[in-house]
């Protein structure tokens, strides 16, 4: 699976930063405001995900917000429809925001590679 660890240049964030996402009600929000909106804290990462539901799950247990670097949070973006995020977040327990891009527009800026390769298969 190729995958890079290669954080935006500030350049690039600045130029993806009115791009918007949905929430879980459908309510649109400027990507700037998943780094340095209300309750945003001096670190952010921004987790994008294909499938919420295994993601949030695993990630979320692993990242829980107690569990961070103090002044740290965790924010998740998936590619899916954004009514189905509280289906994802309910059942998981996930104590960090959910949005979606469901028209693959900021994870697309953001040139993040998208594959159907799932990597080797443990044995």
């Amino acid at each position: 699976v190729r995958a890079s660890d290669e954080v935006p240049a500030v350049d690039k964030l600045h130029s993806i930063q009115d791009y918007t996402v949905p929430d879980h009600t459908g309510a649109l929000h400027p990507s700037k405001s998943l780094w340095s909106g209300d309750g945003a804290t001096g670190r952010v990462l921004v987790i994008f995900i294909r499938h919420l539901y295994c993601g949030v799950e695993a990630v979320g247990e692993a990242v829980a917000p107690d569990s961070l670097p103090e002044n740290t949070s965790v924010v998740f973006v998936g590619c899916g429809d954004p009514a189905l995020i509280e289906s994802y977040v309910e059942p998981t327990g996930c104590k960090c925001p959910v949005y979606a891009d469901p028209d693959r527009r900021l994870s697309s800026a953001l040139g993040l590679i998208e594959t159907w390769d799932a990597g080797a298969v443990p044995a």
